[in-house]
């Protein structure tokens, strides 16, 4: 696929105008437990700062047993909140971006797509400083998070992950020359409208899926803007740069 003219700048993340609504998924793969510390605190957040924003779970394949904890859990948060959407559980293991898919593919009709990752590595409260950077009409663009170290941003990394994330960064720019500097950050936005168009040339390949959507929104020339956001290593992490990678 040839890549199309799309500007990538670092905005100023301090800039906090209301955004417009949108449509959040949640992927996870046998999160029962680091998914309670987390999905309280987004659901309250986004209902706060975003009542019309929706956030929906999506079960990678985990398994009977960890899939009826997480949609029991998932659904005794929806009594008290009602941005929560009912869970989707996936019967095979698709991997992140086949998840994301599920999700955004069913999106209620909002006005933005995104999604987080459900360790709750960047904070809930970073997803609604993102999305208010998002315009509320005019000119669309999309929103990448991005750990960048840099005065007022907090990013919290294990040596080992620091170093082999950006062996992984300098790979890829050497081989499709991104002009992103953290391409792999889970938080992202992207207007409704770019999605139905590069919708037919996503496959959802696992962790190489944000790449993918890097591709596909350069191709269309939809601007991307990477911001920095405050994360923090969480353990349990399901990514190998060595499993992974080649996928």
């Amino acid at each position: 696929m040839e890549t199309g003219s799309c500007p990538v700048v670092r905005v100023d993340p301090s800039f906090m105008d209301q955004g417009p609504s949108f449509f959040l998924a949640v992927p996870a793969y046998r999160e029962s437990r680091r998914l309670p510390h987390f999905l309280p605190h987004l659901a309250q957040t986004l209902t706060e700062g975003f009542p019309s924003a929706r956030i929906q779970v999506v079960d990678d394949g985990s398994g009977t047993q960890e899939q009826a904890e997480t949609s029991r859990y998932v659904e005794s948060l929806r009594k008290k909140y009602l941005n929560l959407l009912e869970p989707i559980l996936l019967p095979d293991n698709v991997g992140k971006g086949g998840a994301i898919l599920a999700a955004w593919d069913k999106n209620p009709g909002l006005h933005y797509l995104a999604f987080v990752d459900a360790d709750g590595a960047i904070p809930a409260q970073e997803v609604c400083r993102l999305a208010r950077l998002l315009p509320a009409s005019g000119a669309e663009r999309a929103l990448f998070a991005s750990r960048i170290r840099m005065l007022g941003r907090k990013v919290a990394r294990k040596s080992l992950r620091h170093y082999t994330g950006r062996f992984f960064a300098t790979l890829v720019g050497t081989l499709l020359d991104p002009e992103v500097y953290d391409s792999q950050c889970g938080l992202k936005f992207l207007p409704a409208s770019a999605y139905s168009r590069i919708r037919p040339w996503l496959k959802g390949r696992r962790f190489a899926f944000d790449l993918e959507l890097l591709a596909s929104l350069r191709h269309i020339g939809c601007p991307i803007e990477e911001v920095p956001v405050h994360w923090h290593d969480v353990s349990g992490s399901k990514v190998s740069l060595w499993r992974d990678g080649p996928r």
